[in-house]
């Protein structure tokens, strides 16, 4: 099981940063590649959903882990639950290459 995590000071800043970072590469590379195919459908609550309705906003509020940290704890704490439970918890990468060259850590 994977999920992408983005964690940031507050909900709004955590929802603004994961629209700029995990939204790019979503509606760029994932999206065009996913459609119609079974890891469209693993993304879906619902299989029957259309592909079309698997938006960014959809994935933050169904499938990915974005919100403040006490959020984000909750979050993870939840899919423990409803999954029974994992080994462990990595995240990866731990730091991000910006344009510029300098490194930022993924987690803020």
């Amino acid at each position: 099981m994977a999920r992408d995590v983005l964690v940031a000071p507050t909900p709004a800043a955590a929802r603004e940063r994961a629209r700029a970072v995990l939204g790019r590469n979503y509606v760029q590379h994932q999206h065009p590649n996913r459609v119609g195919t079974i890891q469209m459908t693993s993304t879906k609550l619902e299989p029957t959903m259309p592909d079309e309705a698997v938006t960014v906003d959809y994935l933050m509020d169904n499938l990915w882990i974005v919100g403040d940290p006490s959020q984000c704890v909750e979050k993870i704490h939840q899919l423990y639950e409803e999954s029974g439970g994992f080994a462990r918890c990595c995240r990866s990468p731990p730091t991000r290459t910006m344009r510029d060259g300098t490194r930022r850590a993924c987690v803020s």
